[in-house]
């Protein structure tokens, strides 16, 4: 193998190729020991986001006192536990790293082009052969004499560096606007079903005040069992994305493993169904079928309505419901804890008596999660963006 390469995709005036060196003499590994105080902060996996390498908190205002590895301004904190890709570049203090953390001091290396270097694929599929059976880690014998390649030129290694310092400042402004939309459209949930905010009629006149309902007043349980069909295909359901199509699974794509596919029956739902897991419903796992007639597993409890589905998706979506349908779960083991759907249907809400209301503030939150999710994808495109990037600007 060639020991010098040049990438896909580099900045205009570098001609020069890449060099193959040892992560060790790139890297080095420091591990000295220290303690936390109010002018060395402790930080650990649960500090740090991991997608963004960013802290999630101030790590100054801790109070307990910890000891771990000193880490040093602009030193980058590996976190070694697999898979949990915990990364982090000291930009502006000194702390100590609590926990599975590798401290690496930059050796003839840009810091930031250090910090992207131990994000790329080929970096990562080296660090991911660990050692461990339980709680794999990165072994360090191993991964300090990977072999790598890196630009001899120190100006390119800091153009490079400062693009991805750029891009993903980028991608924190997105995800600050996201989580900053998503904070005040849970204010304003909040607001409107404990009537602080209320809509009026479109001629300006007051709605009725809201009514408290069971919700086998609202729900009727669909109890329709089918094989799979043409006009209604195998549909999933998870946590985060409700109802999709099985091919759009992001984890735990088991569909295929269904045995006996075309004689097994399903539960049929159809649009605006609102479907729960009875295990999982206190993760949140409650959502109208948005997408289209289909069956799912039988393990779900489907309902429809004769009210307006989209508002009373809001209704058993609302963390104070969630909250409130925990007294009814029923079993011995915490984990394995159900919500049966006679028992959700024994649950009562406070709705509004006018069915105009009900629409008014169900197009009004939909538009709220419109500009939500397009936030949200524009994150998923920069993600994207900086994922090829890396696979394209490394060697």
């Amino acid at each position: 193998m060639d020991d010098k390469r040049i990438p896909k995709l580099r900045f205009p005036k570098f001609t020069d190729e890449w060099e193959q060196r040892k992560f060790k003499d790139i890297a080095q590994r420091m591990s000295n020991i220290g303690t936390s105080n109010e002018e060395t902060p402790s930080v650990e996996y649960e500090d740090v986001i991991s997608e963004q390498g960013l802290l999630n908190k101030d790590v100054r205002q801790k109070e307990e006192i910890k000891m771990g590895i000193k880490f040093s301004e602009n030193e980058v904190l590996y976190g070694k536990l697999r898979p949990y890709l915990h990364n982090w570049l000291s930009p502006n203090f000194q702390g100590v790293a609590v926990g599975d953390w590798w401290v690496l001091k930059p050796i003839n290396a840009d810091k930031n082009f250090l910090y992207r270097l131990i994000q790329t694929p080929q970096f990562d599929d080296m660090a991911n052969q660990s050692s461990g059976t339980k709680m794999p880690r990165a072994d360090w014998k191993l991964v300090s004499s990977m072999k790598l390649y890196i630009p001899i030129d120190m100006e390119e290694q800091e153009r490079i560096g400062n693009y991805f310092s750029n891009l993903d400042n980028l991608i924190t402004l997105h995800q600050r606007k996201f989580d900053s939309l998503k904070e005040l459209r849970d204010g304003i949930i909040q607001r409107i079903f404990s009537r602080e905010l209320r809509f009026k009629r479109l001629d300006g006149r007051e709605f009725e005040n809201w009514v408290t309902k069971e919700l086998s007043e609202i729900f009727t349980e669909r109890k329709v069992s089918q094989t799979i069909t043409e006009d209604a295909p195998l549909l999933s359901f998870t946590i985060e994305q409700g109802v999709i199509n099985p091919q759009d699974k992001k984890t735990n794509k088991r569909d295929f493993l269904i045995k006996d596919k075309d004689t097994k029956k399903f539960a049929l739902t159809e649009v605006d169904d609102i479907i729960y897991n009875p295990a999982n419903l206190k993760y949140g796992a409650i959502h109208r079928n948005k997408l289209m007639r289909g069956v799912v597993s039988p393990i779900y409890a489907i309902f429809y309505t004769e009210q307006n589905p989209a508002f009373m998706e809001y209704v058993v979506k609302n963390p104070a419901f969630i909250k409130n349908s925990m007294k009814y779960l029923e079993g011995t083991v915490i984990k394995l804890m159900t919500l049966k759907p006679r028992d959700f249907l024994k649950l009562k809400v406070e709705v509004p008596a006018s069915l105009e209301e009900q629409k008014i503030i169900a197009d009004f939150l939909m538009k709220f999660d419109e500009t939500i999710d397009a936030e949200q994808k524009k994150i998923e495109k920069w993600k994207e963006l900086k994922k090829g990037l890396l696979q394209q600007m490394f060697v």
